[in-house]
């Protein structure tokens, strides 16, 4: 059995989109133990609760009312912040275009009903550990980009000068003050706070 993913702590929202009540059902049974799931019964339904809701992965049928899946992902992929959303496609057709315009699209994966219900558990599995490993990753890189604050940068411009002068036996701190610029007073406490 696959060990259920968590977020942040949490389970993983789902916005599960499907027209049919009885598979929705069942998708929401199914899924619920170790997802948090939003039903929506078509394209149009599912943007509206998107607009005030955040999730982690959307399934979604191709053949809907009032708005179909490939519509829908149209407006997703139109939208930043809904764009990288994990997008599994659900449908009845199993017509190669229909796959292909899908994939087009850039959805990320296609399942054709009746589907297996453990491949669709694996699947989904699968899509949220690429996620999370990539919002990981990009949390890192924003952490590394973010501008150092001017103590920081003072703290690296005062290694960069004893590192400099590391075989001087006569550096005082007073030298490295007027190297930077500082009293002697105004280093001790910049030292204090950022080291």
């Amino acid at each position: 059995a696959i060990s259920p993913i968590l977020l942040n702590g949490k389970k993983p929202r789902l916005l599960l989109i499907e027209d049919n009540v009885e598979m929705s059902d069942y998708l929401v049974q199914s899924l619920s133990k170790n997802y948090q799931c939003t039903k929506a019964y078509d394209g149009l339904e599912a943007l509206k609760i998107m607009e005030s809701e955040s999730f982690d992965l959307i399934t979604c049928d191709v053949m809907m009312p009032n708005m179909d899946g490939f519509s829908l992902r149209e407006q997703v992929m139109q939208n930043d912040s809904l764009r990288r959303i994990p997008f599994i496609m659900l449908t009845a057709r199993a017509m190669e275009e229909d796959k292909l315009k899908g994939l087009r699209l850039g959805v990320d994966d296609y399942l054709t009903k009746p589907f297996n219900l453990n491949e669709l558990k694996a699947r989904i599995h699968n899509l949220l550990s690429n996620k999370s490993a990539r919002d990981k990753f990009q949390e890192q890189d924003t952490l590394e980009e973010q501008p150092l604050t001017l103590g920081e940068q003072m703290v690296h411009k005062a290694k960069d000068v004893v590192l400099q002068r590391l075989d001087d036996p006569e550096l005082k701190v007073e030298d490295l003050a007027r190297e930077l610029q500082l009293s002697t007073r105004h280093l001790s406490r910049m030292m204090n706070k950022h080291v």
